[in-house]
């Protein structure tokens, strides 16, 4: 059974949620972040869903403030990853988390729940550079993710090029064959043959695992384009 968590983060404006809709086209997922609460509340004292430099600092600092307090943001997402776990239904979990040091709180909560694979995510772009004023933002590579992906193209290619990304973590991290997963035929085979190709050595850092990934990964994609 495919059932697998992932702790997505990048710059704002690097896609991570038109990502993870991609992915909602072929798996059944369930989409959330830490900092949803923190949105509640703000939204109850005048902020208006703004994503301003200086509403990204509100939005950071209140964080910063309630993680310290009563470490809500942290206790919001491990109870939805809980409902995930017991939900046969759900395929995948994405949760948005900014702070490295937050990811790993998160991390090792999951590891506390039986059933899942939990892995971590940073989504990079071209399009998103310098800084923005806040941590949250600023931040984001100060982190050793599990895995990196560049959504940098055209909207049809990147929604392919993700599908078949998530496939390979699937095959990696689930040990399910893609044959099987919810995908197009035409992905599945493309990432069925990549994986196959991979010859990634269990020894190996995830690190290393990830960059060998992405360069594979875009050599075999654009050679059969």
């Amino acid at each position: 059974m495919v059932k697998l968590g992932i702790v997505i983060n990048g710059r704002g404006g690097v896609g991570k949620d038109t990502l993870c809709d991609f992915a909602a086209k072929a798996y059944r997922t369930v989409n959330v972040s830490s900092v949803t609460p923190i949105k509640r509340i703000a939204a109850e004292n005048g902020w208006k869903g703004e994503k301003t430099p200086e509403a990204r600092r509100f939005l950071a600092e209140l964080k910063r403030v309630f993680t310290e307090y009563n470490d809500l943001p942290n206790r919001y997402a491990l109870a939805e990853y809980g409902k995930f776990v017991e939900d046969p239904e759900k395929q995948i979990f994405f949760v948005h988390i900014r702070e490295g040091a937050e990811i790993e709180k998160f991390v090792r909560g999951a590891k506390c729940f039986d059933g899942a694979k939990c892995v971590t995510l940073l989504v990079t772009s071209e399009r998103c550079s310098g800084t923005y004023g806040n941590t949250s933002d600023d931040m984001v590579e100060n982190y050793t993710y599990d895995y990196t992906f560049a959504n940098d193209g055209e909207l049809s290619r990147m929604e392919e090029e993700f599908i078949t990304f998530i496939a390979f973590m699937i095959e990696r991290e689930c040990g399910i064959d893609t044959r099987n997963a919810a995908l197009t035929p035409d992905i599945a085979i493309k990432a069925r043959n990549w994986i196959r190709g991979a010859d990634i050595s269990s020894t190996e850092r995830r690190s290393d695992v990830s960059n060998k990934f992405s360069r594979q990964f875009f050599c075999r994609y654009a050679s059969s384009a």
